[in-house]
């Protein structure tokens, strides 16, 4: 345990005397240790202005800025990126390979590695009634679409759960809703190692936080039921 200490202590060390401290007011790479890092490029979103995907350099050095909320490498497919009402996977020179229509890309995307899948939460102004409905998506890597489901339409399951207790007041948002009952924030894809905890940690189900009722689902991939919820 004593050797144990001192390694973490000096490695410790050693990595905090490598950093310099930054000039006040300084941008871009800040530390960087050149022996524990990996070749290659980084990606970053940023929220400050339309372009918000960044593909820099080790050193900092920003080779290519475009429109998108969310970016990620897909290894060996392309960089995916959201904005607004599309989700495009480009190639290595940023050119499109496919691109899929949406109505209003709300918050989430995420990638499922293991099962080659996207999904993303999309967001449907019910314009005469300012209702917003929440809408849950799934691609293949290829762009195919695989899955579409009104999250909306759990609301009576969830209000069930929950008893009612999570009412949204009329408010408008920055989607011209009054009316947001689920205001859904993030979506998973339950992955493969967890089947042992429960029948509902089945990979490829669906885990969807929902703010405006307070609670964590579980969606039975197939029948697309809530089998588990945290609220």
């Amino acid at each position: 345990f004593i050797v144990a200490s001192f390694v973490v202590f000096f490695y410790i060390h050693d990595f905090h005397h490598t950093l310099k401290k930054p000039r006040p007011g300084a941008k871009g790479v800040l530390y960087a240790v050149p022996s524990k890092m990996q070749p290659g490029l980084n990606v970053m979103t940023t929220y400050i202005d339309n372009n918000g995907c960044n593909v820099f350099d080790d050193g900092g050095k920003i080779l290519s800025r475009f429109p998108g909320r969310f970016c990620k490498f897909i290894p060996r497919m392309g960089l995916l990126t959201s904005f607004s009402n599309k989700i495009s996977l480009l190639d290595s020179h940023l050119n499109p390979i496919w691109q899929h229509e949406a109505e209003e890309i709300h918050h989430d995307v995420t990638v499922s590695i293991p099962r080659g899948e996207i999904f993303y939460l999309d967001t449907r102004l019910h314009a005469k009634t300012h209702f917003c409905e929440d809408i849950l998506v799934g691609l293949k890597f290829s762009g195919e679409e695989i899955f579409r489901m009104s999250i909306t339409d759990l609301l009576p399951a969830m209000k069930r759960i929950t008893g009612g207790r999570h009412d949204s007041t009329p408010v408008l948002s920055n989607h011209n809703c009054y009316l947001d009952p689920t205001h859904t924030n993030s979506v998973d894809v339950v992955p493969p190692g967890f089947e042992e905890r429960g029948v509902f940690y089945k990979p490829g189900n669906i885990l969807l936080s929902v703010s405006e009722q307070s609670i964590l689902i579980i969606l039975d991939r197939k029948s697309g039921k809530i089998v588990w919820s945290y609220h």
